[in-house]
């Protein structure tokens, strides 16, 4: 396998020098933050983020917090600067030559800030750059960026009146313990200014996603980017640490490139579980910083942030071959090419070649991509064993290349869940027309509540009798398939000719993961030949539980689990 481009390390701060992603914290600390602080772990950790300047000496935490300061930060949390400045100042005293005027510009673009008076959009109209910012003016904007809502989970405060302008905010603040209360946790102190400390404080609760319903502990840290790599100038390969919700990586807009100039991701697609290629809408500059940011949802529907500083280097195009192969399952790849492909030679399914005898039944470009292959196999692949992947392909510059890969395929990791099947006969007509395409067999595949099952394949049996005639296919059935909500299915043909009794193996093009305490529902269609004559049954059953491929402790259900007898005639 070739060395594809130089691989680009996450920057834990802003200085030149690059720390590689896999160090938690960075070796730079301030002065005057003392172990053990009540703000130590808040401020390292937004340094670790790069959210503040560790070519500076000293934090000053006891400083007073200014609102530039607080506009600069909310900022950057978010990105950074991405929009084009106004031809006229928003604010009066927020001028043109000020470090923190396209801050200002930006946030109020965004609705973070306002104004006095709620006067953006006018004049005159001021914000006061260098003013101390009250605790609740921190609280309004801390909630306007976060988007966060009342949950009256915690009492309110005692010296907060009903009905100012700040009551709303001081309350989602101790919702969300942003402002947790001194005096006995009674009072929150609205109109108080705050020093630095209790800034980045407040801000690092509110990233970090703290509720009061935990009693105000810090939320668990469900994912976080482990590494970034440099593909080439428009595209970077992003890790997690944590698996990924599919439709929210995907989803272009929930990443932001920016901090010298914003770059537009012009596409987002998962590469494995957790794992993202993004595509960018121009060149990134060598030499210069950049911040990736991204909101997104684990596997299990949990949403997180995380923001990362990267360099942008020289990249070299290697000659087109595999970028990478990955195993969706025993029998089918996904291989992954640095160059877009010539979409007709890329479905010859004689263009590739694998070991051991393993026959190669179909190659398909994934949906919406011109640089990877889906290969369905002829046979499973074997647990611990060693295959090489050979391939002799075109690129969509109609230049050929030929590339290898080795691999060693390992199968799903056990589950301690129970996997339990059962069948439904709610959507299942038993007498079916000639000629379509019809739902045979509902299976309810349910997940004890221990820990998610993951369901690789799952062989149906097919037993066929009555007349048929030129469809070259027992009792007219042409082919099964499978659908599910969660996964698609790779139509099989799966009754040979002139035989009445098949064992046929099934296909997702991702494996079906099954929840812990929940259910999914596997739909079995068949479609039906025309030039069937008289009447055929077909009954279609799992015979055993090992036709169930899992990762399952257990599979249980009524063996076998058989359909309604399916009738086809004119």
């Amino acid at each position: 396998m070739k060395t594809l481009f130089s691989a680009l390390t996450v920057l834990a701060t802003v200085i030149t020098g690059t720390v590689p992603a896999s160090l938690a914290q960075a070796t730079v600390r301030f002065s005057d933050v003392p172990a053990g602080s009540f703000y130590e772990d808040a401020v390292n950790d937004f340094l670790d983020r790069g959210f503040l300047d560790s070519e500076q000496s000293a934090f000053r935490p006891n400083d007073d917090a200014l609102r530039s300061e607080m506009t600069k930060l909310i900022v950057d949390i978010n990105g950074g600067v991405l929009g084009d400045m106004p031809s006229r100042p928003s604010f009066d005293d927020v001028h043109t030559g000020a470090w923190y005027y396209e801050y200002f510009e930006e946030a109020a673009d965004r609705g973070w800030v306002r104004g006095d008076g709620n006067c953006y959009g006018v004049h005159p109209c001021t914000a006061r750059p260098r003013n101390t910012i009250l605790r609740a003016e921190t609280a309004a904007m801390i909630i306007r960026v976060f988007e966060l809502t009342e949950t009256d989970a915690a009492p309110r405060f005692s010296d907060v009146p009903a009905g100012s302008w700040y009551d709303d905010y001081m309350q989602i603040a101790r919702d969300h313990c942003i402002i947790r209360g001194d005096t006995g946790n009674v009072r929150g102190r609205p109109l108080s200014p705050i020093n630095r400390a209790e800034m980045i404080v407040m801000l690092n609760r509110a990233y970090r996603g703290t509720e009061y319903d935990n009693g105000c502990e810090d939320a668990e840290t469900v994912g976080n980017i482990s590494l970034i790599d440099q593909l080439s100038a428009r595209s970077l390969r992003v890790d997690f640490d944590t698996n990924l919700n599919m439709d929210s990586a995907e989803n272009a807009d929930n990443y932001v490139v920016s901090l010298s100039g914003q770059i537009a991701v012009i596409d987002a697609r998962l590469i494995d579980d957790n794992s993202v290629e993004l595509t960018l809408e121009s060149d990134l500059e060598e030499g210069r910083n950049y911040r990736l940011s991204t909101s997104l949802e684990t596997e299990n529907g949990l949403t997180f942030r995380d923001s990362r500083l990267f360099i942008a280097e020289e990249t070299v195009m290697a000659d087109a071959g595999i970028s990478a192969l990955i195993p969706l399952s025993s029998t089918q790849l996904r291989v992954d090419f640095t160059h877009n492909l010539h979409a007709r030679t890329a479905e010859e399914d004689a263009r590739y070649t694998l070991s051991r005898g393993v026959g190669i039944v179909s190659a398909r470009l994934r949906a919406g991509s011109t640089r990877s292959i889906l290969l369905t196999l002829d046979e499973p692949l074997q647990h611990g064993l060693s295959y090489v992947l050979t391939l002799d392909l075109v690129t969509s510059d109609d230049d050929s290349f030929h590339d290898e890969e080795t691999f060693v395929f390992n199968r799903l990791s056990a589950s301690g869940g129970i996997l339990t099947v059962s069948t439904t006969t709610s959507g299942i007509d038993p007498t079916i027309a000639p000629g379509t395409r019809r739902p045979v067999f509902d299976l309810r595949m349910t997940a004890s509540c221990d820990e998610d099952v993951v369901i690789e394949d799952l062989t149906i049996r097919h037993i066929g009798s009555g007349s048929h005639a030129g469809s070259g296919t027992f009792a007219g059935l042409l082919s099964l398939e499978m659908q599910t909500e969660d996964a698609g299915a790779h139509p099989r043909v799966t009754t040979p000719s002139n035989d009445n009794d098949v064992f046929v193996t099934l296909f997702f093009d991702r494996p079906l993961i099954v929840r812990a305490c929940q259910e999914e529902q596997v739909t079995v269609l068949a479609d039906f030949a025309t030039t069937g004559t008289g009447n055929t049954i077909h009954n279609f059953s799992v015979e055993t539980a090992g036709q169930i491929d899992s990762n399952a402790r257990q599979v249980r259900g009524t063996f076998p689990v058989k359909s309604l007898e399916i009738q086809v005639s004119r």
